[in-house]
């Protein structure tokens, strides 16, 4: 054999080994998914949660007491002073607030603040140098991901399951900001507020909700993503409350048929349907047909989601969009309105009501499937926690009549004399193809 061809030979092969050397050193510093939950266990912690119910009157006609009410949740710690992260509606209205460690320690907490339309609430614990779980976001969570859940399952603490992420951008109810993962992973009682992590240890979401029976896990469990517990978190934790954005547009799903039509080379995202006048997204130029397909760095798949995105963004904030027009990429920029400054006149002036004060209306003309005319005020969106809300008024609602008198346009509702009305107001209201009578109440 030639000099120069075993001098090759053996440089080749010691490359080989050093090779080998470096993915095996690599691997053996990769940390295991045992070590991962051995880092990530302490950061978790058990709620006791005991709030004042009122109790029911006895038949003697006294008046009702209020006796204490204990729930259990989860929380984790999101920074190395002693906030945690969990859900709105584990510690919603709490007396007090237990928390228990993994090393058996117990002290309390208080609300810092919650967003009820979100459900997440941030507490503070009387701790310090917690071992914590960042609030880092990532885009990269796939359908078939491994993940795993920690949390007080059932009240036994510190119980870890496992599962895959079994699809993304889910909404399961109506009346809340959602755009849930949804996952097999077994999430059951004691669970909420607790994380969703991936097999690195990185927070993929919160855990919040299950559909099955008996109170157990039947392979649907939800969990908050990220991207939203990042945005309200830091907004309660700087200001105590989260001040939601609006854009004010209606919009709808896009189906692989509107965005052939539309020339569109994006297969989801959301279609504006409408615009409304004197709003954010009007003054920036949005338009109907406009297909939605980014928002800072979320790319939008679905109209809740778009919903969910910009109600995260705090009011006043200046964000970035991405829309697909005429098959053209188009980008501008606003700033998002806040939902109590959004009650709007076709003209463009702003106006409030005792009656609809955080409500986004228009006037409103279409035909019924009867063939007549339907004239009314569509709400466009509601903030919660308003009166309108409370008593049940949902987007997409024509008003027709408030007490007896008749409501055609925006003008109507401003002619009311609402001080000298008739309280509570009995508002008529078409949903769809049904009337409904809702009261608004002071």
């Amino acid at each position: 054999m030639p000099h120069s061809l075993f001098v090759i030979i053996s440089v080749l092969l010691c490359l080989n080994v050093s090779a080998q050397d470096i993915n095996s050193s690599s691997a053996s510093a990769k940390p295991s998914f045992d070590q991962i939950i051995e880092r990530t266990l302490p950061a978790v912690v058990s709620l006791q949660v005991e709030t004042d119910a009122p109790e029911h009157a006895p038949s003697s006609g006294s008046p009702r007491s209020m006796v204490p009410k204990h729930s259990a949740g989860s929380a984790f710690f999101i920074s190395s002073n002693g906030l945690a992260v969990t859900n709105a509606h584990v510690v919603k209205d709490a007396k007090t607030i237990l928390v228990s460690m993994q090393d058996g320690h117990e002290t309390t907490a208080y609300v810092v603040g919650l967003d009820i339309m979100t459900d997440i609430a941030i507490i503070k614990a009387s701790l310090d140098n917690t071992h914590f779980i960042p609030l880092a976001v990532s885009q990269d969570d796939k359908v078939g991901d491994q993940v795993f859940a920690i949390g007080n399952s059932f009240g036994l603490p510190q119980t870890v399951t496992s599962g895959i992420i079994s699809a993304l951008h889910r909404t399961v109810t109506s009346h809340r900001v959602e755009d849930f993962i949804q996952t097999d992973t077994p999430i059951n009682m004691g669970n909420s507020g607790g994380p969703l992590l991936n097999k690195d240890g990185a927070l993929v979401g919160v855990n919040n909700m299950i559909i099955g029976v008996a109170g157990g896990n039947n392979g649907v469990g939800f969990a908050i993503p990220t991207n939203i517990v990042k945005n309200v978190s830091e907004q309660i934790i700087k200001y105590g409350a989260t001040k939601p954005g609006q854009l004010g547009v209606i919009s709808q799903n896009v189906s692989p048929d509107l965005a052939k039509v539309l020339n569109c080379p994006v297969k989801d995202g959301a279609l504006i349907s409408e615009v409304v006048p004197g709003t954010p997204a009007a003054k920036a130029g949005l338009r109907a047909k406009d297909i939605i397909t980014k928002i800072n760095n979320d790319t939008i798949h679905s109209s809740d989601q778009l919903r969910s995105v910009v109600y995260t963004q705090r009011a006043g904030t200046d964000i970035d969009i991405v829309v697909y027009r005429d098959g053209k990429q188009v980008k501008t920029s606003l700033a998002t309105r806040a939902a109590h400054e959004s009650t709007y006149l076709l003209d463009e002036k702003p106006t409030h009501t005792d009656i609809f004060d955080g409500t986004i209306l228009v006037s409103h003309e279409s035909l019924s499937p009867d063939g007549s005319l339907l004239e009314g005020i569509r709400v466009v969106d509601i903030q919660a926690g308003s009166k309108g809300w409370l008593a049940g008024l949902y987007p997409g609602d024509i008003i027709v009549k408030i007490n007896q008198d008749t409501v055609k346009k925006i003008a109507d509702l401003t002619k009311l004399k609402t001080a000298s009305m008739k309280k509570p107001y009995l508002v008529e209201v078409m949903r769809g193809a049904h009337t409904l009578f809702l009261v608004i109440t002071d």
